[in-house]
């Protein structure tokens, strides 16, 4: 096994500890990194780094000025930029079409620090996406996070429906049958 190499006040703190509680302080030591080693993980940035990195879902930190600061690889392989790339970009870049709704979403965002939309967002290829987002503003000040889903299939289907219920509206303005709605009370 491998020496050990501690700072010597952390060991002077160690060999305190050890006099105080009775232990030697090859015990005091053994304790201290078990509880480094089940503690430390989860308050580390590799910890949150590996969470960030691993995450299905494309997480991406804008700044006030709506530049991308930091995106995850699901962020980059859902609209095919490389990281570099991405961090050279503003979220205007990427939304393909700015309208009313787009208004609203950044209004709410301002009023209450959240959004939640669908956007039609575009590829690095050019092609179009539509992209479920909720972000959260200020998560660390100046800081923003949005989430980011492929939300195409649903709005195809959304579309399809649509169009489904128009083409039976057609149908029944249309026929020479008559249509009846019978509504039966039961008490």
């Amino acid at each position: 096994m491998g020496n050990l190499s501690l700072p010597d006040d952390l060991l002077e703190q160690l060999q305190t500890l050890a006099t105080a509680t009775g232990q030697t302080v090859a015990d005091t030591i053994s304790s201290w990194i078990k509880q480094q080693s089940t503690s430390e993980p989860i308050h580390s940035d590799l910890f949150y780094r590996a969470i960030f990195e691993k995450i299905n879902d494309a997480v991406a930190v804008i700044d006030d000025n709506h530049n991308y600061v930091a995106v995850n690889q699901a962020a980059c392989d859902l609209l095919g930029y490389s990281k570099e790339e991405f961090l050279t970009l503003n979220v205007s870049n990427i939304i393909a079409e700015t309208d009313d709704r787009h208004q609203h979403v950044v209004d709410m965002w301002d009023t209450l620090g959240f959004a939640h939309s669908i956007y039609r967002l575009r590829r690095r290829d050019m092609t179009h996406l539509y992209v479920d987002v909720s972000a959260v503003a200020d998560v660390i000040r100046g800081y923003h996070v949005a989430l980011m889903r492929d939300a195409s299939e649903q709005v195809q289907l959304v579309q399809s429906l649509a169009e489904s219920q128009q083409s039976v509206e057609i149908i029944f303005e249309e026929s020479e049958i008559p249509f009846f709605t019978l509504n039966v009370a039961t008490d």
